[in-house]
C-alpha cells in the first residue's frame, strides 16, 4: 500500500522535461505548501487515532518528498511501533538511511533495522539484502565472522523456502567461492594448503547441504557441485538429493497451485494439512511464514500457528516471538490477546508485564462487548490463581475485587450484549469460595434485577449457585422466585422445584410446589393461547385478503377477455351499462320483485345438503408455506427435489389457469409443523434457475433481512456477473468463518453483481474490510464495506390520503340527482365559518318563532 518514491520520481522527470511555459505547472514553493498543509492535516489525524495504518503510510509518502529527514524517520519509527512493518517499506527505509550512511556509528544503526526488519516477517529479500550489507563491511575486524553468521541465520529462517530458499544459498556460497579464490592465487605452503582444504570442505558442504533441501533447480545445483568437484559427488550426498528430489515432486503441485491462482491463502490450507501430517518441524514453520507473509491479516490463521508452535511443538523461545506478532498484525482479534496473554503466565513472566499487554490490549479498541469480556475473564483468572483461597493476602484480594468492580462498570457500557452479568455471576462465585455468602447472594439480586432475569438460564445458573454453596430455603426461594420471573420457561424451574421436594422435601412442601407450578403454568398457558389466537386470526384476515384479492383480479381479466372477443372498448360496456336500466322517456325502470323461490344454484344445493364451504384449519395452514416468482414452465417434481431435504411433503398445489398453465405461485404443505423453518430458509433458492420466494402462508409480505447496521454482515458491489457463490465463499473465508453468501439477483435469476456475506463475528468482517475493499477481480474492483442499508420510507397511512374533490359541476353529475341533494361541496372557507358559528339553545328558536308573530301585531 505504500506509496513511496515511484509517484515521485514520475513527477520529477516531468518537471524536468518541462519546457517551462507560464501557467501549465505550480512552482515549487506552491507544492511545498500544500504538501506542509497535507502533513499537518495527517498528523492532527494521527493524533486523535494513531492506529489509523492509511494515514502513517500518506505521511511516510509526503515526508519522503521533502528535505526533512528527523520527521521522516520519527514517523516510521511511531509506525513501526504500532505496526509491523511489511518488507517492501523496511527495504525503502534501510536502503534511504544506507545513501546516508557515513560512519561506523551509522552503519550500526543500520544494522540494527536489519535485525527489527526481520522478525517481523520472513521475507527471503530482507535476508538477501541483509547479507549484501554485511559483505560491504567484511573489511572491517571480524567482518567476514559476521557475514558468515549472517548466512547461517538466513539459512535457517528461510533457506527451506521452496522457490526462493536457493538463492541465500547461492549467494553464500558465491561469497566463500570468492573468498576461496583469493587464497587460491596466493602461493601455497603448509599452513595455507590446510587453509585451502578447509575453506574447500565448507564449499562442499554448503552444495551438499542446498542438495539435501527440497528447493527449485536442484539438478542446476547438483551440475554446478558436479563442475566444482570434477568428479560424482559422494554416495552420501546422492542419497540425500534424490530423497530432497522425491519430496520436491511430492509438493510441487502445491508449490505450483501458489504461484498461478490469486488469493493464495485458500490454496494454503491442504498445503498446511498436507506438510503438518509429514510432522517436519522446520518446513511447517516455514510455511506458516510464508502464509503470513502474503496474508498477514487472517486471524485465523494465526490462531492456527500458534496452536501449533504451543501444543504441538512446545517450543517457549520460538512461540513467545509468533504471540507478539500475532497482536500487532491482527489487534482487532480478542482470542489472540488471550492466546499471548496465557503463553506469558505459562512462561512466568512478573504481573507487571502481563498487566502492561492487558492495558494494551485494551487500547485497541475492539468492536464488541463479547472481546472485552474474554481479555477481563482471563486477566480475572490470572489474579484469582495468585490467591491461596484457604488463607488469602488482603492486598492480593483487594486488588482481585477492584478488578471485578472495573470490569463490571467497563462492560455494563455494551447494553446489546449481557457482559456484565458474566463477570458479576463470577464475582459471586469467588466470593463463596471465600466465604462471603451474604455478599455473594447481594451480586446475585443485582444479576436477577438487570435484563437477564427474565431468562430461565439465568435463574438455573443462580439456582446451581444455591445448590453449590447455599442452603435447602435459600435453594426453593430462587427457584420459586425463578418460576415467577421467567418469561421464556418456567417450566424448568417449576419442575427443578418439584423434582427437590419429592427427592428431599417434605409431603406438605411437594404440594405447595405442586399448586404454585400449577397455579402459575395455567397463567402462562393462557397467555400463549391468547398469542396463538391471536396470531391465527391475523394468518386468517390475510389470508382472506390474498384470496379476495386473487378473485377481484380474476374477474378483471375475465371481463377484459370478453370485451376483446366482442370487439368492444372499455368505454362501451360502461355507455351500455349507464343506460341499460332505462326506459325509452329517460326514467329508470324499478327491479323486478325477488322470486319467492330461488334458483337452484350449486352454493343453495351444498346449503340445503348441510354442505358448505370447508372451514380453515389453522394446523393445516401452519403447515404451508407460499412459493411465488415460479418460473411458469416449472415442473412440480423440480420443486419436490428442491424441498425434499427439508422434511417429508404431504401436498404440493400449484395455481393453474384454465389451460393448466402454472401462474407462477402456489402452496406447499408439510406434514410436520417443525419443516417450516426449515423451508423458510430456502427463501431464493434457485429452481430450475429462477428464485423462489418462500413465505409463510397467511402473512403480509415483510422484508426478510435487517434494516440496520449490521458488524458482522459486508455488502459487496462490482462483482463479475460470472462470479459463482463457491468462489467468493473461498475468497472472503480467508478472513474468518463464514456462515451465509447471499448473492443477490433479479427475479428471472440474473445476477446483479452484488451479494452480502455473513461472518460469524464482527472481527473476521472487519479484517475483510481492510483486506479486500479495492480488491481487483479479474476485470472488477470490488467495493466492500459494513451493511447499512438506508433507512426506508414509511408506509402513507391510508386514512390520511385527502378524498378527490369532483371537478366542477357536470352534466355528468347532475343527470338524474334531485334538486335538493345537488348540495355543492364546501370550501374551506365557508367550513371555517360555519364552525365560527354557535350551536342555538331552545330559547333562541323560540324567539326566532316570535319576531315574526310581533311584526304582524304592529
Amino acid at each position: 500500500m505504500d506509496i513511496g518514491p515511484d509517484n515521485t520520481e514520475e513527477r520529477m522527470e516531468q518537471g524536468d522535461h518541462d519546457d517551462g511555459s507560464l501557467g501549465s505547472h505550480s512552482s515549487p514553493d506552491d507544492n511545498d505548501e500544500l504538501n506542509a498543509e497535507q502533513i499537518l492535516r495527517l498528523e492532527r489525524t494521527l493524533a486523535d487515532d494513531p492506529f489509523h495504518y492509511d494515514s502513517h503510510l500518506q505521511l511516510i509518502a509526503l515526508l519522503r518528498e521533502g528535505d526533512d529527514l528527523d520527521k521522516l524517520r520519527a514517523s516510521r519509527e511511531a509506525m513501526a511501533k504500532l505496526f509491523p512493518l511489511t518488507p517492501k517499506l523496511w527495504l525503502e527505509w534501510i536502503r534511504s538511511e544506507i545513501n546516508l550512511c557515513l560512519d561506523d556509528d551509522e552503519k550500526t544503526n543500520i544494522l540494527d533495522l536489519f535485525q527489527r526488519a526481520v522478525k517481523d516477517y520472513t521475507s527471503v529479500e530482507l535476508w538477501l539484502e541483509y547479507c549484501q550489507f554485511c559483505i560491504g563491511l567484511m573489511g572491517s575486524p571480524g567482518g567476514i565472522e559476521r557475514v558468515r553468521s549472517v548466512f547461517e541465520d538466513a539459512c535457517n529462517k528461510v533457506g527451506l523456502h521452496v522457490t526462493k530458499g536457493a538463492f541465500i544459498f547461492e549467494a553464500y556460497r558465491e561469497f566463500e567461492l570468492a573468498i576461496y579464490a583469493t587464497m587460491a592465487v596466493s602461493e601455497p605452503d603448509a599452513k595455507k594448503a590446510e587453509e585451502i582444504a578447509v575453506q574447500k570442505r565448507k564449499i562442499q558442504s554448503l552444495f551438499s547441504r542446498q542438495l539435501s533441501v527440497p528447493l527449485l533447480d536442484m539438478e542446476k545445483t547438483l551440475a554446478e557441485f558436479r563442475e566444482f568437484l570434477g568428479s560424482q559427488p559422494d554416495e552420501s550426498v546422492m542419497l540425500l538429493y534424490n530423497k530432497a528430489l522425491k519430496k520436491l515432486e511430492t509438493i510441487l503441485p502445491f508449490e505450483e497451485e501458489l504461484m498461478k491462482v490469486e488469493p493464495k491463502t485458500v490454496h494454503y490450507e491442504p498445503y498446511l494439512d498436507f506438510e503438518l501430517k509429514g510432522g517436519d518441524a522446520a518446513r511447517i514453520q516455514m510455511l506458516f511464514e510464508r502464509a503470513i507473509l502474503d496474508d498477514c491479516l487472517n486471524s485465523a490463521l494465526w490462531d492456527k500457528y500458534l496452536k501449533y508452535l504451543d501444543y504441538s511443538l512446545k517450543i517457549d523461545s520460538l512461540s513467545l516471538p509468533v504471540h507478539e506478532r500475532s497482536v500487532r498484525n491482527c489487534p482487532w482479534a480478542s482470542a489472540l490477546w488471550v492466546s499471548y496473554l496465557t503463553c506469558l503466565e505459562r512462561l512466568q513472566f512478573i504481573p507487571s508485564k502481563i498487566q502492561s499487554v492487558v492495558d494494551e490490549a485494551f487500547q485497541v479498541g475492539f468492536s464488541s462487548g463479547s472481546d472485552y469480556l474474554a481479555i477481563w475473564m482471563f486477566h480475572i483468572s490470572s489474579l484469582r490463581r495468585q490467591i491461596d483461597m484457604k488463607r488469602p493476602e488482603e492486598d492480593v484480594l483487594a486488588k482481585l475485587r477492584n478488578c471485578f468492580e472495573k470490569a463490571q462498570e467497563h462492560l455494563s457500557q455494551f447494553t446489546e450484549e449481557d457482559c456484565s452479568s458474566t463477570i458479576v455471576q463470577y464475582w459471586a462465585k469467588i466470593e463463596a469460595k471465600l466465604g462471603n455468602l451474604s455478599q455473594a447472594r447481594e451480586l446475585w439480586n443485582q444479576v436477577t434485577r438487570q435484563g437477564a432475569a427474565s431468562d430461565a438460564q439465568t435463574w438455573l445458573s443462580y439456582a446451581t449457585f444455591e445448590r453449590t454453596f447455599g442452603d435447602e430455603k435459600h435453594y426453593r426461594k430462587v427457584l420459586q422466585r425463578g418460576m415467577y420471573a421467567v418469561t421464556d420457561w418456567p417450566e424448568a424451574l417449576g419442575e427443578l422445584w418439584i423434582q427437590f421436594e419429592l427427592e428431599e422435601g417434605s409431603l406438605d412442601g411437594l404440594l405447595e410446589a405442586q399448586a404454585k407450578y400449577d397455579g402459575r403454568m395455567k397463567v402462562v398457558n393462557e397467555k400463549r393461547q391468547r398469542c396463538a389466537a391471536k396470531e391465527v386470526l391475523k394468518g386468517s384476515q390475510a389470508k382472506n385478503d390474498h384470496h379476495e384479492s386473487e378473485t377481484a383480479s380474476t374477474s378483471m381479466k375475465r371481463d377484459k377477455k370478453r370485451r376483446a372477443q366482442k370487439g368492444l372498448s372499455p368505454t362501451d360496456d360502461k355507455k351500455k351499462a349507464k343506460w341499460e336500466n332505462f326506459d325509452d322517456e329517460g326514467f329508470k325502470v324499478p327491479l323486478p320483485v325477488a322470486s319467492l323461490a330461488t334458483k337452484s344454484t350449486p352454493e343453495n344445493e351444498q346449503r340445503q345438503h348441510g354442505v358448505g364451504p370447508a372451514e380453515p384449519d389453522p394446523l393445516k395452514d401452519a403447515q404451508t408455506v407460499f412459493l411465488s416468482n415460479l418460473a411458469y414452465e416449472v415442473k412440480e417434481q423440480s420443486i419436490l427435489e428442491f424441498f425434499r431435504s427439508v422434511g417429508e411433503i404431504e401436498e404440493l398445489r400449484l395455481v393453474r389457469d384454465y389451460k393448466k398453465r402454472c401462474k407462477g405461485f402456489g402452496y406447499l404443505v408439510f406434514k410436520n409443523i417443525h419443516s417450516i423453518a426449515e423451508a423458510l430458509k430456502k427463501d431464493r433458492g434457485l429452481v430450475d434457475g429462477r428464485p423462489v420466494f418462500v413465505s409463510k402462508l397467511n402473512e403480509r409480505k415483510q422484508f426478510a433481512y435487517a434494516t440496520e447496521l449490521e458488524k458482522n454482515k459486508l455488502f459487496v458491489k462490482n462483482i463479475p456477473f460470472d462470479a459463482k457463490k463457491e468462489e467468493l465463499q473461498s475468497l472472503f473465508e480467508t478472513c474468518g468463518s463464514v456462515t451465509e453468501i447471499r448473492l443477490c439477483t433479479l427475479r428471472n435469476g440474473k445476477f446483479k453483481g452484488m451479494a452480502y456475506v455473513d461472518y460469524i463475528d464482527d472481527t473476521a468482517a472487519s479484517a475483510a474490510v481492510v483486506k479486500y475493499d479495492g480488491y481487483q477481480l479479474r476485470d472488477k474492483t470490488l467495493s466492500v464495506a459494513i451493511s447499512n442499508p438506508p433507512s426506508r420510507q414509511p408506509a402513507t397511512d391510508k386514512a390520511t390520503v385527502p378524498t378527490p374533490v369532483p371537478k366542477g359541476s357536470t352534466m355528468k353529475n347532475r343527470l338524474f340527482v334531485p334538486r335538493a341533494l345537488q348540495v355543492k361541496p364546501l370550501t374551506a372557507q365557508l367550513s371555517a365559518t360555519t364552525s365560527a358559528i354557535k350551536p342555538r339553545s331552545n330559547s333562541d328558536f323560540r324567539d326566532l318563532f316570535l319576531k315574526p308573530a310581533s311584526a304582524a301585531a304592529k
